[in-house]
């Protein structure tokens, strides 16, 4: 999810094992310019997510650079340029 002020946050239901977060037009999930076409990408395996660097540009998780790729948590704060995610991890609501 991506908290956006005093909203109720933006949510993302990743339903791939791999999901692509950039600004690009085939991204899971879009991330606003002036972001690459393809930031990062979300990879859910066994051990539950890991998030794979694809730009050149800083991604943080949780205040520190991600080298690589790095292994999720449920919370971990997740920062692309300018754009702050939370990873939420359970199954959606059904209604």
């Amino acid at each position: 999810e991506r908290p956006r002020g005093n909203e109720i946050p933006e949510r993302h239901l990743l339903t791939r094992d791999v999901s692509v977060l950039g600004s690009g037009a085939g991204a899971d999930v879009p991330l606003p310019a002036p972001a690459a076409e393809r930031v990062a990408a979300l990879v859910r395996g066994w051990r539950g997510f890991s998030l794979v660097g694809l730009a050149p540009n800083g991604i943080k998780r949780n205040g520190a650079l991600v080298p690589f790729r790095v292994e999720l948590a449920a919370d971990d704060e997740l920062v692309f340029e300018a754009t702050r995610f939370r990873l939420r991890v359970g199954h959606p609501e059904t209604a």
